[in-house]
């Protein structure tokens, strides 16, 4: 088969999809002497990795489906609150890494990622599946060429509520200034960057733990073994019936 470079005018389109965390969405608007049409943008944070120990990817996304861009208007608020989770399936196009300038001498160079988001195949806001279905009059040719797959239902529960730094890494830093920007904290207990959301929920957790004399565990959440660890030493004993852990009566 032959192939004709001159009279081919296709182009070759690389993807990225996955699962994250979306947050920040805003517009975008031009400044004295620049010339751009506003955008409406998105902070995406990927992740790629085993589901116990995923590693977060930050990109900007920069919203031109049409069908995407209704999502993204639509739950903006949400978005924007760093105490709702926002999560989803993404497929992004158009990849672009730009090196930003050191801001003080001695400072790593950091590599900012950017991206167009082309679709959102799936989307749980504060904990509810959203049917994406209802947005599907406004989309005329975003997908057109692209069969969504079902997504995974097991994928909705994955959250980059704690992420591990190597400090030997060569990009720590650049990581750890995302991480702060996306409002994570510093764990000392387990040596983690905890998100704003699940700090929340640790907090309420020891409250109703502190109370309770019956206590269910999530086998899916990072911290079960610990936690799992810190009940036997507090006395609690498994009750097959209750499929829960419970302090005996003294």
């Amino acid at each position: 088969m032959s192939y004709n470079q001159s009279n081919d005018n296709r182009y070759f389109n690389l993807h990225l999809e996955g699962f994250a965390n979306l947050y920040d969405a805003r517009m975008i608007n031009p400044k004295q002497g620049q010339s751009f049409e506003p955008f409406l943008q998105v902070r995406a944070t990927f992740l790629q990795g085993k589901a116990d120990d995923a590693q977060p990817i930050f990109v900007d996304l920069k919203v031109t489906g049409k069908k995407a861009k209704k999502i993204i208007e639509k739950f903006q608020p949400q978005i924007a609150n760093r105490d709702i989770k926002v999560n989803g399936v993404l497929k992004a196009g158009d990849l672009r890494f730009t090196i930003g300038n050191p801001k003080a001498p001695g400072q790593e160079h950091r590599v900012f990622t950017s991206a167009r988001l082309l679709s959102v195949k799936y989307l749980k806001v504060d904990g509810q599946q959203i049917e994406l279905s209802q947005f599907d009059d406004v989309d005329s040719n975003a997908n057109s060429a692209y069969q969504p797959q079902q997504a995974n239902p097991t994928t909705s529960a994955i959250v980059p509520d704690r992420v591990t730094l190597d400090p030997a890494a060569t990009d720590f830093a650049q990581r750890k200034a995302e991480l702060v920007a996306a409002g994570y904290t510093w764990n000392r207990d387990d040596s983690t960057w905890v998100a704003p959301q699940e700090n929340k929920t640790l907090e309420a957790q020891a409250s109703v733990n502190s109370q309770s004399r019956v206590v269910k565990l999530d086998k899916n959440q990072p911290d079960f073994d610990a936690r799992k660890t810190e009940l036997k030493s507090q006395g609690y004993k498994w009750d097959r019936e209750q499929t829960a852990w419970v302090l005996p009566a003294a």
